[in-house]
């Protein structure tokens, strides 16, 4: 995480943003809050009928944010749009019910390989893009964030039943090549689980 290198977080909301764009209310979830720059580029990019929840498992980012980062990210936590968990995005998932999100990102690890938490590896299991699909509304998009591309999520993704697009990203305003990969997914209906 930098304050400096920021481009592919704000693209994260961006893609999901453009997906958004005409619709009225909407309900959006952020698995890992980071520095806030892909919450701040949601809440900038939508209408004030997007709420968006953010999920965090460490209490010192969310502290971080409130504490030091404001200058940075506009104070994005005070928003009235935005609730804040500090819990584990699998719970919250789990919790969740049918239809519920309108989109979700997810921002938690450095994709699904290499984790840098090996709990997270659920997350981008089978069991995980299950459960996503489930908490979606139909239609309902999901981006993944990842360090660099990982063809076996892609195929991942489309087994769960989404229609998947891989993303190359700039890791930031100056690079030449794209270093990290968006999975786009959008839900086609399919509720099943494994």
């Amino acid at each position: 995480m930098s304050t400096r290198s920021t481009v592919s977080e704000r693209f994260l909301a961006e893609v999901i943003c453009r997906r958004l764009s005409g619709k009225g209310a909407a309900r959006v979830l952020i698995g890992g809050l980071g520095f806030g720059y892909t919450l701040r580029e949601m809440l900038d990019r939508t209408n004030a009928l997007v709420q968006v929840e953010v999920v965090e498992l460490l209490p010192e980012v969310i502290d971080w944010n409130r504490r030091y980062l404001a200058d940075f990210n506009g104070s994005v936590l005070e928003n009235k749009r935005v609730t804040v968990h500090c819990d584990d995005v699998w719970k919250v998932l789990a919790g969740a019910g049918s239809n519920t999100y309108d989109a979700i990102l997810m921002d938690v690890d450095n994709g699904a390989m290499p984790l840098v938490q090996s709990q997270n590896r659920r997350l981008y299991g089978m069991r995980g893009l299950y459960r996503v699909a489930l908490v979606l509304v139909e239609r309902g998009y999901v981006a993944y964030w990842s360090a660099s591309p990982d063809f076996s999520f892609s195929r991942r993704l489309a087994k769960a039943g989404f229609l998947v697009e891989e993303i190359p990203v700039r890791a930031h305003e100056r690079a030449r090549r794209s270093a990290h990969v968006v999975y786009l997914a959008r839900a086609t209906g399919t509720k099943s689980a494994p």
